[in-house]
């Protein structure tokens, strides 16, 4: 039997759809504060998307009633690069119509998420609430947190730390 490209397709697509039967586990705090984070900034979502394609991903963001609360959608699967490619973080940004200097990313993992983003001039914020194994103690992240209920206090204060679009994130101005 000859496999095609419509047959791998098929079987993409419903590999992607699993999704909807085995989803991803919930960061309960998530739901309760995107609202409000939406209403005072622009938030835009990267992802290396894995197993998992980006089309699959608004779709259960939309099934969760969370997709209204994101400008900006990064998913490699779409771009040319991924983290902690520079670019992706630029993208974003202009996606938001923010410096880069402005951003502030909230990741995971230290290699992609957290490197890439203090690499582009971003600030950035690890959460180790999911991924308990990924050198927590060593982050280069201006801030580490473990219950995204942390996250108003610490945005309020990187807000009042930066100034200006030209200042950099770390560089002590």
């Amino acid at each position: 039997m000859e496999i095609t490209a419509e047959h791998v397709n098929e079987i993409a697509d419903y590999f992607c759809s699993l999704i909807f039967s085995v989803p991803p586990a919930e960061i309960p705090e998530i739901k309760e504060l995107l609202p409000g984070l939406a209403q005072k900034f622009p938030i835009g979502l990267i992802s290396d998307t894995g197993y998992i394609t980006g089309k699959y991903i608004r779709q259960f963001l939309q099934q969760e009633n969370l997709l209204q609360y994101f400008s900006s959608f990064m998913f490699s699967d779409e771009q040319p690069n991924s983290k902690p490619h520079q670019s992706v973080f630029a993208q974003t940004a202009k996606n938001l119509n923010i410096s880069l200097s402005r951003l502030i990313h909230i990741g995971d993992l230290e290699r992609t998420d957290i490197a890439g983003a203090r690499r582009a001039g971003c600030y950035s914020i690890k959460f180790n609430g999911t991924n308990k194994s990924d050198n927590q103690d060593k982050s280069q992240a201006q801030f580490v947190i473990s219950n995204y209920n942390e996250l108003p206090a610490i945005l309020t204060r990187l807000i009042e730390e930066i100034h200006s679009p030209e200042e950099l994130p770390g560089n002590g101005t």
